[in-house]
């Protein structure tokens, strides 16, 4: 599991970048997430994501870009 921290300026770029891999790849002790554990994990990150962010299209910024392509972490 990933190691939160409380502001987005405490994250360097690719900190920040391993951050948003966790969402399509997140894993616990090298063991992918499965089942319940996996979901309770999503909204764990999705919600640090928004707190840290404090961006105005909140999760939207994730699921739907706004420019076609702009869907991967780097």
């Amino acid at each position: 599991m990933f190691n939160f921290k409380e502001k987005i300026t405490d994250y360097t770029e690719m900190e920040f970048i391993d951050f948003l891999k966790e969402f399509s790849n997140p894993t616990k002790n090298g063991k992918p997430l499965i089942g319940k554990e996996f979901e309770k994990y999503q909204d764990v990150l999705f919600n640090h994501f928004i707190k840290i962010t404090e961006h105005p299209v909140i999760g939207d910024l994730l699921f739907y870009p706004e420019n076609p392509g702009d869907d991967e972490p780097e």
